[in-house]
C-alpha cells in the first residue's frame, strides 16, 4: 500500500500558495481516472492545503504535480500527520480543535474520491482523535480567531476599541465568541441576513445589513474579515480613517495600501512566543498520538495483508488440488487423503507466516500470492 501525502501549509508557504490548490473536482478526478493515484481526498483548512492518496500499482506522481513547497509523506508517517492535524498538533494555535471541523467538511465533500483504504483511515482517525483529544489534551485550546483577539490587544485604542466583524461563517462564528469572551462590543455584517443576525443577537452584537458594511470602514478601529470571498471586498476607504484589518481570509480580503493588515501569514512568529508555554502541556498527547498512529498503521496494512494472506492461500489450495490429483492418478491412491497430506506439509512449512501479525508479513503473503512464483 502506498500511502502518500502532499503537505502545503503556513510553515513552507504562503495563503497565496494554497488559494486553489487541489479545489477542482474535475482536475482531481483527471488523477483517478487512469492517473497515478487509486484513491484521493484533499482537504483545506485556514493552515493548510494537503492531498491524501494512494498510489497506484506501478504508477508514480509526476514532478509537475507536486507544488516544490510541498512536505511529502508516506506509509505510517501520513497515519501520524493526520492524527496530528486532527489534534491541533500540527496547526498554528496549536492543540486547537476547529481544525477537526474543517476536516470532516472537506471529509465530506470529497469522500466519492475516496476507496476502502482512505475511507479507513480518515473514519478510524476521526474516532482516535476524539478519544486521544478527551484522554489527554490539557483541557484549553487556542484558535486562530483567539490569537487574533491576542493582537488586538496591541491597538492604540485598547482596551476600548470599535470593532466591526465581516462575516458570519465557521470562523466568524468562532471569532465572535472570543470577541464576547474578551469582554469587547463589535458589530456584524453578513452577505445572508438571516445568518448574521441571528450571530449578533447570540454574541450580543450590532446587526448591519450587508449593503451598509462599507460604512464600518469610516467608524471602526478594527475591521476583522472572516469571510470566504474569492476576490477582495475592499480596495478603498474614503474619509481619514485609517483603520486596523485583520484579515482571515484564504485570498486577502482587502487591498488597501497603507493600512495596518495582520493575516493568518503575519500571525506565524506572535504564535510561537505567546503558546511556548502551552506546547510544553501537549507532550503527553503527542506521546499517545505517536502509538495510536501506529496501531492505526498496522491495522491498515493488516487490511491489506488479509487480502494477500487469501490470495495466498488460495493459490496454495490449487496447487494441493492438481498434486493430489496428479499423484493420485499415476498411484491410485485415495484423492481425498493426498490431499489432506499435502495440506498437513502446507502448514505446516507456513505455520511461521501463519502465526505472524506485523505490518511486514503484508511483504511475505503478497511474494506468496504473486502468480509467478512457484
Amino acid at each position: 500500500m502506498r500511502l502518500i501525502c502532499l503537505s502545503v501549509n503556513y510553515e513552507n508557504s504562503k495563503l497565496a500558495d494554497r488559494a486553489g490548490l487541489w479545489e477542482d473536482e474535475k482536475t482531481l478526478r483527471l488523477m483517478l481516472d487512469g492517473g497515478p493515484l487509486s484513491e484521493l481526498l484533499p482537504i483545506h483548512t485556514c493552515n493548510r492545503t494537503e492531498l491524501y492518496g494512494i498510489i497506484s500499482e506501478g504508477s508514480e506522481l509526476p514532478s509537475d504535480s507536486i507544488p516544490s513547497c510541498a512536505d511529502i509523506l508516506t506509509g505510517k508517517d501520513v497515519v501520524e500527520h493526520l492524527l496530528r492535524v486532527l489534534l491541533g498538533l500540527e496547526s498554528m494555535a496549536c492543540g486547537e480543535s476547529f481544525v477537526v471541523s474543517q476536516v470532516k467538511k472537506e471529509y465530506d465533500r470529497y469522500s466519492p474520491l475516496c476507496g476502502r483504504i482512505l475511507n479507513r483511515l480518515f473514519q478510524r482517525s476521526f474516532n482516535l482523535a476524539g478519544i486521544l483529544r478527551t484522554e489527554y489534551h490539557p483541557g484549553r485550546a487556542p484558535s486562530i480567531p483567539w490569537l487574533m483577539g491576542q493582537a488586538i490587544k496591541d491597538h492604540p485604542a485598547w482596551p476600548s476599541p470599535r470593532i466591526a466583524l465581516i462575516g458570519a461563517g465557521d470562523m466568524g462564528t468562532e471569532t465572535a465568541k472570543v470577541l464576547k469572551a474578551m469582554g469587547l462590543p463589535f458589530s456584524v455584517s453578513n452577505r445572508t441576513e438571516k445568518t448574521g443576525r441571528s450571530l449578533a443577537e447570540e454574541a450580543g452584537a450590532d446587526w448591519i445589513p450587508w449593503e451598509r458594511w462599507k460604512d464600518l470602514t469610516e467608524t471602526s478601529d478594527v475591521l476583522i474579515f472572516a469571510t470566504s470571498s474569492p476576490e477582495p471586498l475592499l480596495s478603498e476607504i474614503a474619509g481619514g480613517n485609517r483603520p486596523w484589518i485583520i484579515d482571515m481570509g484564504a485570498i486577502p480580503q482587502v487591498e488597501v495600501p497603507g493600512l495596518k493588515r495582520i493575516s493568518v501569514d503575519e500571525l506565524k512568529d506572535r504564535t510561537l512566543e505567546i503558546l511556548d508555554d502551552y506546547r510544553r502541556h501537549l507532550g503527553k498527547l503527542e506521546e499517545e498520538t505517536d502509538e495510536a498512529a501506529q496501531a492505526l498503521w498496522a491495522d491498515l496494512t493488516t487490511v491489506r495483508t488479509d487480502t494477500y494472506r487469501r490470495l495466498a492461500m488460495m493459490r496454495v489450495g490449487h496447487i494441493v488440488d492438481e498434486r493430489a490429483a496428479r499423484t493420485a492418478q499415476k498411484t491410485g491412491a485415495s484423492e481425498e487423503i493426498l490431499r489432506q497430506m499435502a495440506w498437513s506439509v502446507a502448514k505446516g512449512i507456513l505455520s511461521p507466516v501463519l502465526e505472524m501479525n506485523s505490518p511486514h508479513s503484508s511483504r511475505i503473503w503478497r511474494a506468496l500470492s504473486e502468480e509467478e512464483r512457484s
